[in-house]
């Protein structure tokens, strides 16, 4: 995992107040072929975690990644969509 993914967790984590397990990176990479997985992929995990926790899923999560993900790589944030791909599409390292 590069520093993108380190800048994108420290930024959820932060912004939603879980934490996100390397397990959890592990299974979103491992799961894809190529190892990458999508925007879409990253919100379920994340809503995920939020229940597990007994927390709510705020409304406003998917633009809540967008725009942490837009702050990282650059992209535009409403260019994100949920099939996008976070290493092939938004260049992460």
């Amino acid at each position: 995992m590069g520093l993108d993914f380190f800048d994108l967790q420290f930024r959820i984590e932060r912004r939603i107040g879980i934490t996100i397990s390397p397990e959890d990176w592990d299974d979103l990479v491992e799961n894809g072929h190529p190892p990458d997985f999508t925007v879409g992929a990253l919100q379920f995990v994340i809503g995920a975690r939020l229940n597990e926790l007994g927390l709510p899923v705020p409304e406003n999560l998917w633009e809540m990644i967008c725009e942490d993900i837009g702050d990282v790589c650059g992209a535009r944030h409403n260019s994100i969509k949920p099939s996008t791909w976070v290493i092939k599409d938004l260049g992460f390292m």
